[in-house]
Formats: C-alpha cells, structure tokens, sequence
C-alpha cells in the first residue's frame, strides 16, 4: 500500500528505454468503484506538460520511483482533461468532508491509501487521524463522502505513528 502523499511527486522511469519521464502528479478514479482510471505525469523540463499513463502501464509503484515499460505510454498534452461527473482526480479529493449517515461528520480527507500496484483506493486517512476503509459501505460523490457503517472506522490519536502499522494489519496487503 501507498499513501497519496508518498506518491505524488515520485520519478518515473521507463523499463525499456531506461530515462526518467516526469514525475507523478496525480490520479484519476472512478467514484463508484474506487478504481484508478490513469495518472497524470509532469514533464521534467522547465516548461513542463503533462501527460496521461493508463494504471496499466505502470510497472511498479514504488516508494521512491514509479517505474512503467515504455516511455511512449504516456500520452503528452498541454492540458488536463475535465473529468466527467463519475470520475474525479485525487488531489481534488483531498479535504473533501467524510460523513456518516446520521450527519455527523467524521473529518476531511487528509490521504488517500492506494493499494500496491497503485489501480485501486483501498481508503482515506482522515484529519483527525481516523482510517476509513473503501468498501461497500462507502458512497463517494464529488463533493462529499457518505459513510453507512461505522464497524470500517480505525480511530487513531492526532499524530499517531501506529496508525500505519493498523491500516497494514487490517488489509493485510502481502505485497508490502
């Protein structure tokens, strides 16, 4: 598993032709599934476009460097597409309000949690350091997020270094 944070901002690398691409600049998901559609890519030169990686491309996702099989994988532009209203990117994400459904609110979203090959939300880590777990039991819309069981909630201490370690346990992710 990967945090958003951790991500963003991470080289990429092509197998093939063994030069650095860019670096990454954010995803796009689906708000019904949690699936990542694609990540968007910034150049490294001065005048930096972007570009968009389907999550198949990507080879590894690792801590430092993201690695994909071929530099032409990435599709270069100028602009970023708008979303549609299904999907939504994930920096966009981030701050976003998590509510149960009695109306209470849980907190902003502070991170995302990403699974390891990087094509899934696996959940959020909230501001008040709480982790939510994507499921069923999750409705994500554009502008906010509805929780409908409160059993999926890991409650941690502000500034709480295990939290991690719980989030791991609980998805137990072999890949890690």
């Amino acid at each position: 598993m990967k945090k958003m944070s951790e991500v963003t901002g991470a080289q990429v690398y092509s197998l093939l032709e063994g030069r650095q691409v860019g670096s990454i600049h954010d995803f796009l998901f689906d708000l019904s599934s949690g699936q990542i559609q694609g990540w968007i890519i910034k150049s490294r030169h001065f005048f930096s476009k972007k570009g968009g990686l389907s999550t198949d491309d990507i080879h590894l996702l690792g801590e430092e460097i993201v690695l994909i099989n071929k530099a032409s994988s990435v599709e270069w532009s100028h602009s970023t597409p708008l979303p549609s209203s299904d999907f939504c990117w994930g920096s966009e994400y981030l701050s976003t309000s998590f509510w149960e459904r009695g109306g209470g609110e849980l907190g902003k979203i502070n991170d995302i949690v990403l699974s390891s090959k990087g094509d899934t939300i696996t959940g959020f880590i909230l501001g008040n350091s709480s982790f939510v777990q994507m499921g069923d039991h999750c409705r994500l819309g554009r502008d906010s997020a509805i929780l409908t069981s409160r059993s999926m909630i890991i409650a941690g201490e502000k500034e709480d270094s295990s939290l991690w370690k719980k989030i791991v346990e609980l998805l137990d992710d072999p890949d890690d």
